[in-house]
């Protein structure tokens, strides 16, 4: 027993005309007989009833008491009935008879009985939860005034019973709602389309289930049911389920299963779709044919706005004609066996006559387990229009050991038109597949059609290319060309043998044969001025000018800026990594980094970031390594410096971030460094580790260590955080460590900012500060830290 949804909103199927003078007589006489239905009752039962209520309570009678049962005080208002009754053991029963007047035309009925004790519960008799409360037994329209007679029988619940306590005043409250149809089968109305298919015949006889109104709804079909679902501009949808979550699809077609979901040997069901809306957000499929389920699409629209398919065939069989769309995300995956697509086969069959198949996520259609296809009909002619299967991915995705006939439509694709194309078992005869393209809004896309065409290679001379071959409509253009690729060359373009250039406009007349013509890639400029190597870029520069860089491409190479360079690379958004256990850059000048990512793939003992013996500045981009045996930045020498304004530097490995080894390093603004350095042996490193001769400056930007210590026990040289102002700020900077923030063994100034350790703050002693060292705690991401601070 459960409420029904409060959002639904009430409507009414149907307004019979009834003449004004025929409801004013019903309405009176129902009203007078509900104050004069204390005559009625065994008890003298009372009703209090509103003339302007469209269902009421109008009569209730003490029926029958069983072991011991009795009651007394029976009365009743528009939708109360209260009683004194006494259930003196486990199995006494008081039975009341009830009458309800419908005094409207609206299809109400009743959803539930509430205010029983909790050890109580009710049965009815006669009348069935949430159906309507007519004076006829076909589910349909209501009659002005009709009147429904029940029994509502009162006893213990399983376990119910107190010996102590057997006597109950009840108020028992109806709840009277109305009833929404949304599907009907000629003249007989549902609330469900699943109650309409449970109430279908199951001998494969042909039942048409009319939508009503949109409605949130997910059904079943079962062995036996031939169903035709016809949903006038109308949508049915499964919202239920939040989009991303697993949830039931909107229809599955149950040949084997009967309504009780017992199976069924042999057993078939049909389901056909003629107009309306399906719609999915759910990560299931909209429509699931399961074994001995037969699913025709011959218009309307099926659409899937999860990850999932419009479509899954599972060992079932489809037909897709006229008007039909289906229409899907499909998020492919690498698994064969869980390839999805707008319509995935994965065993079973498919036939496509008409209508249009589009993925806007991944691949129109998938065969994944040898199954059967048919595109078109075999007729002796070619459509080249209809049906479409449209893909950002790749048009049709067939699997070893699929049968495709392909005799009609067009295939269209961003990317792959068909894989594994040679494995089309039959086409229409006398023509083959043929290729082009077109342009649709904005974007372009490669087809596949039948006709007569010539043969086009494509030779990469080296590189790689994703099509070989094509088949080109005779005397039609070659259309897009498929673009290779070379390591360490840009492709200029495909020639014909005898040296003439191809582009997609290229009418191709016979056989073809083209090969691809590369460069030497460009992968670095300076203003106008494109450069092979990011080396021969920077011995370009002019000497002790300051030089911008930027990057055209993703670049692995190793560099060296000699001291008479000043360079500023700006490479955002692409990558500058070492090919070997060397720096990514080696900095001897003046360096500036401005944007993009630099990062070591290496865990060799010299597969740092960047080694720094002059003058590096960091304003953003990022360093990042992984590297188990060298920090992301050395900082090495007396006349090395490092400033960092901003960016980030990332450690993964178990070293540090920044590793000072008697230079300067000054940390502010929004910088932010993080690292998994370990300590090993007495050297506990931390994610900035300053050594003996070195100089430490912080005053902005956020160190966080994730294994130890945010600042190195090796600081025996000398750091300073914050500024010496007289204002005391404890926001930033930020240091923060597994175990310490700060582990000190030298010259420490503390003037700004906020320790934070598991262990605690710092360890070691302050040389000169703003105010007083105060120490706390605070939670951060569920984990306590220790906390210390200045406070004036």
């Amino acid at each position: 027993m459960r409420k029904r949804d409060n959002e639904k909103k009430s409507i009414s199927i149907y307004i019979k005309l009834i003449p004004l003078i025929l409801a004013s007589i019903v309405l009176i006489l129902t009203i007078g007989y509900s104050i004069a239905a204390d005559n009625l009752g065994v008890d003298a039962s009372k009703a209090i009833v509103r003339a302007d209520a469209n269902i009421r309570l109008t009569s209730v009678r003490l029926w029958e008491t069983i072991n011991g049962g009795a009651a007394s005080n029976v009365e009743f208002s528009i939708k109360h009935l209260t009683s004194d009754i006494v259930l003196p053991n486990s199995n006494s029963t008081v039975n009341f008879l009830v009458s309800v007047t419908n005094a409207g035309n609206v299809e109400m009925g009743l959803t539930e009985i509430l205010g029983l004790p909790s050890n109580l519960e009710y049965t009815i008799d006669g009348y069935v939860l949430e159906s309507t409360l007519c004076d006829d037994n076909n589910r349909s329209m209501c009659t002005l005034g009709s009147v429904t007679t029940f029994n509502v029988i009162v006893g213990y619940k399983e376990n119910g019973f107190n010996s102590a306590d057997t006597t109950y005043s009840i108020d028992m409250e109806f709840d009277f709602e109305e009833m929404i149809y949304t599907a009907r089968i000629g003249s007989n109305y549902y609330l469900t389309i699943q109650d309409a298919i449970n109430a279908a015949p199951t001998d494969h006889t042909e039942t048409t289930i009319v939508l009503l109104r949109n409605t949130y709804q997910r059904i079943k079909i079962w062995s036996g049911n031939n169903i035709v679902l016809d949903m006038p501009n109308l949508v049915l949808h499964n919202k239920e389920f939040a989009a991303g979550t697993v949830g039931d699809p909107v229809v599955e077609i149950l040949g084997t299963k009967d309504k009780n979901e017992r199976t069924v040997t042999g057993g078939t069901a049909t389901f056909k779709m003629i107009n309306g809306t399906m719609h999915t957000e759910a990560s299931q499929s909209a429509v699931d044919v399961e074994a001995g389920g037969n699913f025709i699409m011959t218009g309307g629209t099926i659409v899937s706005v999860s990850e999932r398919q419009a479509l899954y065939i599972n060992g079932g069989t489809a037909e897709i004609s006229g008007t039909a769309v289906l229409r899907a995300q499909a998020v492919e995956k690498t698994n064969d066996n869980n390839y999805r697509a707008t319509v995935h086969v994965k065993s079973g069959s498919l036939v496509i006559k008409g209508g249009t198949i589009e993925s806007v996520g991944g691949s129109g259609i998938a065969l994944t387990n040898e199954d059967v296809m048919m595109i078109g009909v075999k007729d002796g002619n070619i459509s080249t229009t209809s049906p479409v299967i449209k893909a950002n991915n790749i048009g049709l995705h067939i699997k070893t050991g699929s049968t495709v006939n392909y005799y009609d439509g067009i295939i269209k694709s961003k990317n792959i038109l068909i894989r594994e194309e040679n494995m089309v078992t039959d086409v229409e005869t006398g023509y083959e597949i043929v290729h082009s393209s077109e342009t649709i809004g904005s974007d372009n896309y490669y087809t596949a059609f039948l006709g007569i065409g010539y043969m086009v290679t494509f030779d990469p001379d080296g590189g790689n290319v994703s099509e070989l071959s094509r088949k080109v409509p005779a005397g039609q253009a070659i259309g897009l060309l498929p673009t290779p690729t070379k390591s360490g060359y840009d492709f200029k373009g495909w020639y014909t043998l005898g040296g003439t250039l191809v582009e997609s406009n290229y009418v191709v007349n016979a056989d073809t044969d083209l090969i691809a013509h590369w460069d030497v890639a460009k992968v670095a400029r300076i203003g106008d001025t494109y450069y092979t190597s990011l080396a021969s870029a920077i011995s370009a520069a002019t000497a002790n000018t300051p030089t911008t860089i930027k990057l055209i491409r993703d670049v692995t190479e190793k560099v060296t800026i000699n001291n008479n360079k000043n360079i500023i690379l700006d490479i955002e958004p692409y990558t500058l990594s070492n090919p070997d256990g060397s720096p990514v850059i080696t900095n001897k000048g003046t360096l500036t980094i401005a944007s993009g990512t630099f990062l070591t793939r290496s865990n060799s003992s010299n597969a740092t970031v960047i080694t720094n013996t002059k003058t590096l500045t960091m304003t953003g981009g990022e360093l990042k390594t992984s590297s188990t045996s060298t920090a992301a930045l050395n900082n090495n020498g007396s006349v090395a410096t490092f400033t960092m304004t901003g960016g980030s530097i990332t450690a993964t490995g178990l070293r540090q971030a920044i590793y000072n080894d008697g230079g300067h390093v000054s940390i502010s603004g929004t910088s932010y460094l993080t690292s998994s350095a370990k300590v090993e042996s007495t050297n506990a490193r931390g994610t900035v580790q300053n050594l003996a001769a070195g100089t430490l400056e912080i005053t902005g930007g956020t160190i966080v260590s994730v294994a130890t210590n945010g600042i190195g026990v090796t600081n025996i040289g000398t750091a300073t955080i914050g500024v010496k102002d007289g204002v005391i700020s404890t926001t930033s900077p930020i240091i923060q460590g597994v175990g310490k923030g700060v582990n000190n063994t030298g010259t420490l100034n503390f003037y700004d900012g906020i320790f934070k350790g598991q262990s605690s703050p710092m360890s070691g002693t302050i040389a000169d500060s703003d105010g007083t060292y105060t120490t706390g705690s605070e939670v951060v991401d569920t984990i306590t830290y220790q906390t210390g601070y200045l406070s004036q």
